[in-house]
């Protein structure tokens, strides 16, 4: 709990110094998912994914979010949008591009 409040802390100062890190966003998410807050677990996650809908890390915690709140029109939602055709290339490039930076 105590090491749950001082990284909430470090992530919405890290906010206020970059309002629109998706990341950050993310993160403060994860946060309040970690802790049962499911309503600003879905503020901070639906704004994370609002700038940036290409990021899977958040696809997937939008679908984990859903999936505990037992909306599951949501979360089938975000996991086929994982799984679509655009979201598989997207992660071949990733993997084309990491394999040849080795």
């Amino acid at each position: 709990q105590g090491k749950n409040k001082r990284a909430l802390q470090a992530y919405k100062a890290a906010n206020k110094r970059i309002p629109y890190s998706p990341a950050n966003i993310r993160q403060l998410g994860l946060l309040h998912l970690e802790q049962n807050n499911f309503i600003k677990a879905e503020k901070y996650l639906q704004k994370s994914y609002n700038l940036n809908p290409c990021i899977e890390s958040t696809i997937f915690a939008l679908h984990s979010l859903y999936t505990q709140m037992a909306n599951y029109d949501k979360a089938r939602f975000y996991l086929d949008k994982a799984f679509s055709t655009e979201g598989l290339k997207r992660r071949e490039r990733i993997l084309k591009k990491n394999k040849s930076n080795f």
